[in-house]
């Protein structure tokens, strides 16, 4: 599938994956007939001895204009909320969350909130909360975490009921990608954490 585009890795197989802990494409079966082995310590392409595969070996930059969706935080909506990966899952977790080895690490919906924000709201470390945008609302786990900052948290999209409810329904005119970074939420307490958690895992059955 991938011979003769710029990802090739015909020359890969699970043996020389295994061996080599990993390997930098493109890997070719060329490279593999002429005895290549495949680069060590991770050599950085596109540096002095290679180039962007244009006629003056430069990369294309094109500027495109600012597409602001007016959503920001106000009194109603303080808190920003960003969307990411996790190492573990992969998009909606359609075949990640069956994997026992991948989902016993992030089996269920949270975010990465900073201490000071989960205090200034009454939330323990732990705790199920809601998050409630102007589209829909979601519940999750909290999880304390100085990576963040206090005007902000994190949430994986992985657990696409709780991501796709919050999220804006835009789309970047040019790219397509989805306006996953760019919400306001509030975030509410939840009395009864019982509940809130036979909810969360429900919601996980396939």
């Amino acid at each position: 599938l991938s011979k003769g585009r710029l990802c090739d890795i015909s020359g890969m197989d699970y043996d020389k994956i295994e061996k080599n802990r990993g390997i930098q494409w493109p890997y070719t079966e060329e490279q593999v007939k002429n005895g290549e082995e495949p680069v060590a310590g991770g050599k950085r392409i596109y540096t002095e001895d290679a180039t962007f595969r244009f006629e003056d070996g430069k990369a294309k930059l094109i500027p495109l204009p600012f597409v602001d969706n007016n959503e920001v935080p106000d009194e109603k909506f303080p808190i920003w909320l960003n969307t990411g990966r996790l190492v573990e899952h992969w998009h909606g977790r359609s075949k990640t969350g069956k994997v026992a080895n991948n989902n016993k690490f992030s089996p269920i919906p949270f975010i990465e909130i900073n201490p000071d924000l989960a205090i200034e709201i009454g939330a323990k470390d732990g705790d199920y909360v809601r998050l409630v945008s102007r589209r829909s609302d979601a519940i999750v786990m909290a999880k304390f975490t100085n990576r963040v900052s206090k005007s902000m948290v994190f949430l994986p999209f992985h657990f696409h009921d709780c991501a796709n409810r919050l999220t804006l329904g835009l789309l970047d005119p040019y790219s397509r990608q989805p306006a996953y970074k760019q919400q306001a939420i509030r975030i509410e307490t939840i009395e009864d954490q019982k509940a809130a958690a036979q909810l969360s895992m429900e919601m996980r059955e396939y």
